[in-house]
């Protein structure tokens, strides 16, 4: 799987990452993207040199992780 740029990861997110970093490049730093929405934060942070990439979705109001009703928690993926 080819990790998407920066610029493409920033656009998606409408905001520039913050970054562990910034002398290293994008490709061997861990960057964390933020995005909120009406009920929901998300967060993405994005290792590409290591292949990681955790997002983590958390209802605004309570601050618990969003657990969709159909959603099986004992699944993990891998990508």
């Amino acid at each position: 799987m080819d990790m998407p740029k920066e610029s493409e990861l920033a656009a998606l997110f409408e905001a520039p990452p913050k970054r562990s970093d910034e002398l290293v490049e994008f490709y061997y730093d861990t960057s964390t993207f933020t995005a909120e929405n009406e009920r929901q934060s998300i967060m993405a942070v994005v290792s590409p040199f290591y292949n990681e990439f955790t997002l983590i979705v958390t209802e605004k109001k309570t601050k618990k992780p969003y657990r969709p009703s159909n959603c099986d928690q004992s699944k993990r993926w891998k990508l």
